[in-house]
């Protein structure tokens, strides 16, 4: 049986996410990137913005979605948004 180790730390959450997102045809991740903890760009011009959390909850559900300001000026950004999280609880149910 594989015997798989915690992930202890966000920048270990990222590390995993990176390689398996590079593994996958034609996209690449860029850490600390455009204002997001990954930012995972297709050859196709596509973008992903991911913020990684240890848990979830209400504040990393808010930081990932574009504030008002942005949109009144035409800010560029990924055309998605995801949050990655090192677990769930029953607490964040519905986020």
């Amino acid at each position: 049986m594989l015997e798989r180790t915690p992930i202890k730390t966000e920048a270990e959450l990222c590390a995993a996410f990176i390689q398996s997102m590079n593994k996958q045809a034609d996209w690449t991740c860029y850490p600390e990137a455009a204002g997001f903890d990954i930012l995972a760009v297709h050859t196709s011009g596509r973008q992903i913005g991911v913020e990684a959390k240890m848990s979830l909850n209400a504040k990393v559900a808010d930081q990932i979605l574009p504030k008002d300001y942005e949109n009144f000026y035409g800010r560029p950004g990924p055309d998605h948004r995801m949050v990655i999280v090192g677990k769930a609880s029953e607490a964040s149910y519905g986020i």
